[in-house]
């Protein structure tokens, strides 16, 4: 298929029909080891390096993929002279892969330690709840006894011969599919395909499907007569990968019974938070037809109005730490799956189950309301014509993932201009009725759990902390779960639909009080563009500066980031973690002007706009990113949170509570716990770097977190700085009749600590080790240093920085004047810290687990 997106380049992605059910019981981990042995081995695919080529592998229950992103051309290699054309190598490396492997004992053991590695670095506590969930939910089929990481002693111990004779018995072009998306001629590549594929061997299972096809055409009537007759091939219905007969699925729908179904729980001391998961199975549906796509959107609806609806109620109910609604189809599983997911402190789990229980119960009995409705479908819809909008700049990669999910799950692929418009036309037919029908149809499982012919669920699973105070068994989830039909059906008073933030009469207003003005952002001049880089620069009376470029990257979408200096950096250790806890606050519940936090979320929501509030070292930033034509929209937006910004108690206590939950989550995580211990080290244990610890955060009260961020929140020195497609005379009006309206607010002094420049590593805490008692021996090592700052300045040589414009320039007299300008560009320090990552990791990761196969991930970060 072709994508001019990235231009000069492709994918390439071989999809063999193989994966890990292929396994016998004595196997586990053979089909892992094969992709492994295949893919590193390839000497082929050795010619590729160096020519800005990626590529990697994965394993799932029923696929084994390869893929390839590669420049068209090679623009000169130690192994390639400039010029050569790389699809036909790409092709020839996925050829040898697939079909034409050496598989020699030394790859094999050499591979083996690589995948032991990876298993232990899988196995996290959310690997291990994550695979519990799928036993329960599988647990009629052979899926649970076949993960694809594999068993470790099976790993350790198999054979060589077994894993080529794995490979022999299933490596075979009937079981290959090639999806090539990218910037390529189609009859050109049609033909290298031909050309390169076209002798590759079918499987004798294939062989013997095909002579029993011509037998049936011949006349012959009898299996052993139509072998006998054409050759006598061996012929296995359980190496046919379209047939398959070890998963048969039991869907919730095709098995109703009045019994409810008991929980399982999975305790481990590693487990933070109390985890409830309740998930019914269906079959997937393909989508061929418009009515297909009519019942796929409804299922759409339903998850968009229920999550909205939980994750309202969430918020008023600091206890909580989520509740998650979600109903996808499972390419590696062959099956959909409809989830009701709820987490919260252990203690506290009823309250929570009881939060989720009612909101379904409501949806699946009084069903949503019109305006729950609309919304969701101006989103749909608003997405959808976004992507349309952006079609001609998908990328590859995301082209390729579409096709091979649609091919897999029987789809019909469409492209994205196609499916808005057969969407417009489907969301014409949709009624509240519909909708609701939907609901009582997906959420029947869990509202009607115990009652008489209910659909059975495909799994009930609690993950539990183990704790000496708390003591979780079957029978009490049981018993909470039976009071779902015993909750009021109460119904939820109508949220109120936005037409705008500002209305016009309430934007006249603020101009009388603070009539906007442009103020000079150079001496003589109100805008100034850099030449170099296309970026206008303006800037406020109020102080606030504008920077902002129009680019066609993402047709009909804008970018902002409003950044305010402080950050972290402006605490005090006496209030240590005011500013992230401030940040978390709003983001948990803040809101701004007479609207509820529901109203503008459904606001955002309708209008497809992506807002997050977020705190860095040096900053505190608002990024939006929405549809160009939500332009006035955004400025309201930043309008009202610059001006009239609200506070709420509930929300508040909300995100204490998450930051606590995650400190215990830190102290359980291998990673996270590493981490933080090796921060504390470098840090010398300064509370504005690491954790912060409960009892940082609990005697921070709201009055202390709001004045340390609303003092930041001003106007002097904020910068918003925007990238997007618009039109430049609308976006100057929108920001001048909008921002220019917030009143005047100084910057706070200081904009930063001092002492935060006099941290240094703690002597004591070079060499630090941490031990979790966890019975899956994992281990994770760091090692840091200091390093260059991405602006390219240090105080370290504050003199050299004034004369020669940074330290990447010192010494820059020696240099051509041409060196010096690159040296001297603002990016100039963060391009070559990108580059020095990217050249490091990658050497890493040759030698450290390509040739000495010592671990499976590695990686190098400034």
């Amino acid at each position: 298929m072709k994508n001019p997106v990235p231009a000069g380049r492709f994918e390439a992605h071989l999809q063999m029909h193989v994966g890990s059910i292929e396994e016998k019981d004595d196997e586990c981990g053979v089909a892992h080891i094969v992709e492994h042995v295949t893919f590193l081995g390839s000497d082929k695919r050795s010619l590729l390096f160096g020519t800005g080529s990626e590529s990697n592998a994965y394993t799932d229950f029923h696929h084994t993929v390869y893929h390839i992103n590669c420049p068209k051309v090679a623009v000169g290699t130690s192994n390639l002279p400039p010029g050569t054309d790389l699809l036909p190598l790409a092709m020839n490396a996925l050829r040898e892969i697939a079909f034409e492997a050496k598989m020699l004992n030394t790859r094999i053991e050499k591979e083996r330690l690589a995948v032991l590695s990876e298993l232990s670095m899988m196995t996290n506590m959310d690997y291990r709840m994550t695979t519990q969930e799928i036993c329960e939910l599988h647990s009629e089929t052979i899926l649970p006894k076949r993960f694809p990481i594999g068993d470790e002693q099976t790993i350790r111990t198999v054979h060589p011969d077994v894993v080529r004779a794995f490979y022999k018995r299933f490596y075979h072009s009937d079981r290959a599919d090639l999806f090539i998306v990218g910037d390529v001629d189609l009859d050109e590549t049609e033909r290298l395909v031909q050309k390169t594929f076209q002798d590759v061997k079918p499987s004798p299972t294939y062989l013997a499907r095909q002579a029993m096809k011509v037998g049936a055409l011949a006349g012959f009537e009898e299996y052993s007569e139509t072998m006998e007759k054409l050759g006598g091939q061996e012929f296995d219905p359980r190496n046919d990968w379209r047939v398959r007969p070890q998963v048969e699925h039991r869907f919730s729908s095709e098995h109703r019974t009045s019994e409810a179904k008991l929980p399982s729980i999975f305790t481990h001391e590693m487990i933070s938070s109390l985890q409830l998961t309740l998930c019914s199975k269906w079959p997937v549906q393909p989508i061929r037809t418009k009515k297909d796509l009519r019942d796929f959107i409804l299922g759409r609806l339903v998850v968009a109005c229920l999550g909205w609806s939980l994750t309202s109620k969430v918020r008023p109910n600091p206890p909580l730490s989520g509740i998650e609604f979600d109903h996808s189809d499972s390419m590696s599983e062959a099956c959909a799956v409809t989830t009701l997911k709820v987490s919260s402190p252990p203690h506290e789990w009823k309250d929570m189950l009881q939060v989720a229980l009612k909101d379904v119960r409501r949806a699946y009995s009084r069903g949503f309301s019109q305006a729950e409705l609309d919304c969701m479908i101006s989103s749909l819809l608003a997405d959808a014509k976004q992507a349309a909008g952006q079609a001609e700049n998908i990328p590859s990669s995301d082209v390729v993932t579409s096709l091979i999910e649609a091919e897999l799950l029987g789809h019909t692929f469409m492209d994205f201009q196609y499916y808005y418009e057969m969407l417009e036309d489907v969301v014409q037919t949709i009624t509240l009725e519909d909708v609701n029908g939907k609901s009582r149809e997906m959420l029947e499982f869990i509202a009607e759990y115990g009652g008489e012919d209910a659909p059975l669920p495909a799994a009930v699973l609690a993950c539990t902390p183990q704790t000496a105070d708390a003591k979780f068994e079957p029978d009490s989830f049981k018993e909470e779960l039976l009071k779902v039909k015993e909750l009021e059906d109460e119904e939820f008073g109508e949220v109120r639909t936005i037409e705008q933030f500002v209305p016009d009469e309430t934007l006249k207003y603020m101009h009388s009080l603070n009539p906007p003005k442009w103020t000079e952002v150079a001496p003589g001049n109100e805008r100034v563009m850099d030449e170099k880089t296309g970026i206008v620069q303006r800037r406020l009376s109020n102080g606030i500066r504008i920077n902002y470029k129009r680019t066609g990257n993402q047709p009909n979408t804008i970018t902002i980031a409003a950044v305010s200096p402080g950050g972290i950096a402006r605490e005090t250790n006496e209030k240590a973690a005011a500013v992230k806890l401030g940040v978390q606050t709003i983001m948990q519940g803040g809101s701004f002007g007479n609207f509820t936090r529901e109203e503008v979320d459904l606001f955002s929501m309708r209008n497809l706009m992506n807002i997050n509030f977020g705190v860095s070292l040096e900053s505190i930033t608002w990024d939006l990113v929405a549809p160009s034509e939500t332009l006035d929209q955004l400025m309201q937006f930043l309008m009202l949170v610059y001006s009239d910004l609200r506070w709420h108690e509930s929300a508040f206590k909300n995100a204490k509570s998450l930051f606590n939950s995650n400190f215990e989550a830190v102290e359980k995580s291998l990673e996270m716990c590493a981490a933080d211990t090796l921060v504390k080290g470098v840090a010398d244990s300064d509370l504005r770097f690491w954790g912060p610890p409960p009892e940082v955060i609990d005697k921070l009260d709201l009055e202390d977190v709001k004045a340390e961020l609303e003092a930041q929140l001003c106007t002097e020195n904020l910068e918003i700085n925007i990238v997007g497609d618009f039109d430049e005379e609308e976006l100057e009006q929108s920001i001048f009749k909008h921002l220019g309206t917030i009143p005047k607010k100084e910057a706070p002094s200081p904009l930063w600590q001092k002492d935060i420049l006099d941290i240094k590593p703690d002597p004591a805490r070079q060499h630090q080790r941490v031990q979790l008692p966890d019975d899956q021996k994992r281990a994770i090592g760091y090692l840091t240093g200091s390093a260059p700052n991405r602006y390219g300045y240090s105080v370290d040589h504050e003199d050299t920085v004034k004369k020669e414009g940074g330290f990447w320039s010192f010494g820059s007299k020696s240099l051509d004047e041409k060196t010096k300008e690159r040296r001297g560009h603002p990016l100039f320090a963060s391009a070559v810290i990108e580059l020095i990552e990217k050249m490091v990791s990658t050497e890493l990761y040759t030698t450290l687990r390509d040739t000495l196969s010592l671990v499976y991930h590695t990686k190098f970060e400034v």
